[in-house]
């Protein structure tokens, strides 16, 4: 569980090559996963930050829920199975599994596991699209954070919604 805390702590820095250097990729579509998902875990934490220092902390853990953030304290409430150099996380609340793997005594998330064992793994492409969305609306909402433009965790829902409602837009001209 210490390795995710560790994640958690380098979003929070907003640094990719520190989430990186905490993940494994070795498959295509595992390195297109882990591409978007330090993408968007890099904007989290910039998203939290700013929030933290503009608004609140407590506003910053409900908008870090919005963009579905799992923070420490719910990792803390979280289970892990070992097998090996394998390992599998179960957060309350959460129903997908983060898969990890040992290497060189470190364990790292492993993307081509998470990939695996979807339900049905074609659904590779809908996940990445999915993501792309979800970072989009999170850089929205960095801007307008940046901007002093949201000061409550409503006007973050605003800015979420709105960026949502113009990526719908695009995809359907």
């Amino acid at each position: 569980m210490g390795a995710l805390h560790d994640y958690n702590n380098a979003m929070l820095k907003g640094d990719p090559s520190q989430l990186k250097a905490r993940t494994h990729a070795t498959t295509e579509a595992g390195r297109k996963l882990q591409t978007i998902c330090i993408a968007n875990d890099a904007i989290v934490g910039k998203v939290l930050k700013l929030a933290k220092t503009k608004i609140d902390d407590k506003s910053a853990s409900e908008i870090g829920q919005l963009l579905g953030d799992i923070s420490n304290e719910e990792l803390s409430q979280g289970s892990e199975t070992i097998n090996g150099d394998h390992a599998q996380i179960s957060i309350p609340g959460h129903s997908a599994k983060t898969h990890m793997i040992r290497i060189d005594g470190q364990w790292k998330i492993d993307y081509d596991q998470n990939i695996t064992s979807l339900p049905q793994p074609n659904q590779i492409d809908l996940i990445l699209e999915q993501h792309g969305l979800k970072l989009k609306a999170a850089e929205s909402l960095e801007k307008a954070l940046s901007n002093d433009e949201v000061k409550s965790v409503d006007d973050a829902v605003n800015v979420l919604q709105q960026a949502i409602r113009r990526q719908v837009l695009d995809l359907n001209l």
